[in-house]
């Protein structure tokens, strides 16, 4: 009787494990965001497995079209570095181990993701020099309705949501050393690809044609020796975002002249450091409790008095050499004052490469280009500027989803295909997949097409005022993983597109022109919580708990004013071990440059500043 139940409890054990699904998932992309996809895909079916709540299988393959992981910081300029330290980028599975926090250079940070996915195990699932060429998204014969597409708008949709979300995906894809295709088919599909791909045309300056000398775009910085290819020469440098800040202090070491044009100007301008404090730690817990008008008025205030005691209350070490850089952070204060700029609604420029540029090596400032002759530019204003090179640093097209294209005309196509039949929905879904790609800010949580249930999930493209990218797609990265195994359940379409345009109308609000220019341009605190929302992982209910404060309150106070950063989401809802590591992490980083810069320096600057600025302010602070 023993031995018939045990062989039945068997038999059921083997027919359970056949009911298994499985799951396959194309993750596009080997860099900070593709590889935490992967991770945390990876992590969730070995927990669930060890829970015995695995009723799923998940198959992950991670495509990367070079030869290493590393994304985009395998292939950068001469000298690159990170505009956010690596107590912020770092992820909160694999925390910084520096006891102060420090920028790293592209070439170090790249080196850390390549150990991040050794120290995980994930290798295994990584395909490296595999381009992918063509995703399309498919239907099954049994999915696809014979249906004629209703009349009505709300029915259509609803139609049109339901075959989206029943959708399959053919990932075609091409080694790089052959020419050969091969197509697989996935049940999901994760786009990591990030920001930086499509380099923006050069825009067709009037006479620009005629230009006898170099122009060029900065993507073509890889492996490029500024020495040789600037040295003596004269230089014009167009654009002032985080990269052509930077990149005009290079310039500008070697060559015989150099010049910035700048249509918009720069964003909020903040140093790497102030002193041994990074810049980017500023916009911790304690900053986001000021509600608005206040915090406008508390950063107007303080970059106002920040230009007339910088010397007193502030001084910061050079990026390059560790000289006084007083003059620099004045200037920087100066410009954020004339320009209105306040970091709770605008974008940051989190380095002064740009104005070491302009105090130590003479790099004069001109506004936008009017036209080219010969041998120089000619600025709006009517001023002009003798040239050899121009080096256009106007970033990358926000256009990464080329693989969704067709090679055909999908609207002549229609013709030729019967209302209701697969082909014509699969035409539909690709179209409608095509259009919900188009801005991150019509997403769920910046990640999801409302339409696809969760098939399609877009990670990494939301671009933080102030913070890193790497957390919050790491966030985005657990979150999808318990979706996939069943953890959490995502909202339906409907709901999707009403939280994307609540979401969108609130970040609209807070950024306005910038937000237009910048369409993934996101805050940084809130993107964090609501990803965290739906996974109970939220450090917030931490500054609340009394328990907490006394048996971890270096930890408690790091959480208030120390930076924000993926660690303090691992010390919530998740296993002992993640915990304990996390605590770990923040025990041995530093606090002291926060609790000093921040809350004495800082504050002290600001209260006794803003009473000798108050009347400049009632001056729109224009001059200080």
């Amino acid at each position: 009787m023993n031995e018939e139940s045990s062989s039945a409890d068997s038999s059921a054990s083997m027919d359970d494990k056949k009911k298994k699904r499985s799951v396959r998932v194309a993750i596009i992309g080997g860099g900070a965001a593709g590889l935490s996809a992967l991770r945390e895909i990876v992590h969730a079916q070995a927990a669930a497995s060890e829970c015995d709540d695995d009723d799923v299988s998940l198959e992950p393959t991670l495509f990367e079209e070079r030869d290493a992981v590393g994304g985009v910081y395998t292939r950068t300029y001469e000298g690159a570095m990170l505009t956010t330290s690596d107590h912020v980028t770092s992820f909160g599975a694999m925390p910084s181990t520096t006891e102060r926090a420090r920028f790293l250079t592209a070439d170090e940070y790249a080196e850390y993701l390549h150990t991040y996915a050794v120290q995980n195990n994930i290798t295994p699932y990584i395909r490296l020099g595999t381009r992918v060429v063509r995703i399309q998204a498919i239907l099954d014969d049994n999915a696809a309705s014979s249906e004629v597409p209703k009349a009505c708008i709300s029915e259509a949709r609803e139609q049109m949501d339901a075959m989206c979300a029943r959708a399959r995906y053919a990932v075609t894809t091409m080694l790089a050393s052959t020419t050969t295709l091969t197509t697989q088919i996935f049940d999901h599909v994760v786009i990591c690809t990030g920001t930086n791909q499509i380099p923006k045309p050069i825009p067709s300056w009037p006479g620009v044609h005629d230009f006898t000398g170099t122009v060029m775009h900065s993507s073509e910085l890889f492996n490029l020796s500024f020495e040789r290819a600037f040295a003596n020469k004269r230089v014009l440098l167009v654009g002032l975002g985080e990269t052509a800040s930077d990149v005009s202090l290079a310039v500008a070491k070697v060559a015989a002249a150099t010049a910035i044009s700048s249509r918009a100007g720069p964003g909020v301008v903040v140093p790497r450091y102030f002193e041994d404090t990074p810049g980017d730690s500023m916009m911790c817990r304690a900053f986001y409790a000021l509600p608005e008008p206040a915090a406008s008025k508390f950063w107007a205030y303080a970059f106002a008095s920040g230009a007339r005691f910088v010397g007193t209350f502030y001084r910061s070490r050079s990026e390059a050499n560790g000289a006084d850089e007083t003059e620099i952070l004045r200037t920087a204060a100066r410009l954020n004052v004339a320009r209105g700029a306040v970091p709770n609604r605008d974008f940051g420029t989190k380095n002064t490469s740009f104005l070491e540029a302009c105090v130590r090596h003479n790099t004069a400032l001109y506004p936008d280009i009017a036209r080219f002759t010969s041998t120089s530019v000619m600025f709006v204003d009517g001023s002009t500027f003798e040239c050899d090179v121009v080096l256009v640093n106007n970033g990358y097209t926000g256009r990464n989803f080329a693989v969704f294209d067709g090679d055909d005309d999908s609207e002549s196509r229609q013709t030729d295909v019967a209302a209701g039949t697969r082909a014509f929905w699969e035409d539909q879904i690709q179209q409608q997949l095509r259009h919900e790609l188009s801005d991150v800010r019509k997403m769920h949580l910046n990640m999801y097409p409302p339409s696809f249930g969760g098939g399609i999930s877009v990670h990494g493209f939301a671009r933080a005022a102030f913070g890193a990218v790497p957390p919050i797609a790491e966030m985005q990265a657990r979150l999808h993983a318990a979706f996939l195994v069943g953890k959490v359940c995502i909202p339906s379409a409907t709901s999707m597109r009403a939280s994307a345009n609540r979401s969108s109308a609130a970040h609209a609000r807070r950024f306005g022109l910038t937000g237009l220019r910048i369409r993934a341009l996101v805050d940084y605190l809130s993107t964090m919580e609501a990803l965290a929302e739906p996974l109970g992982v939220s450090p917030q209910p931490l500054l609340w708990s009394p328990t907490f404060f006394l048996k971890h309150h270096r930890v408690w106070r790091a959480l208030l004013f120390g930076p924000i950063n993926g660690w303090q989401y691992y010390l919530r809802g998740t296993t002992e071990t993640e915990r304990e590591a996390a605590i770990e992490a923040f025990e041995r980083a530093s606090l002291s440059p926060y609790l000093q810069g921040h809350m004495g320096r800082g504050f002290t600057s600001f209260f006794f500043g803003s009473l000798a600025a108050r009347k400049s302010m009632g001056q729109r602070l224009v001059g200080v």
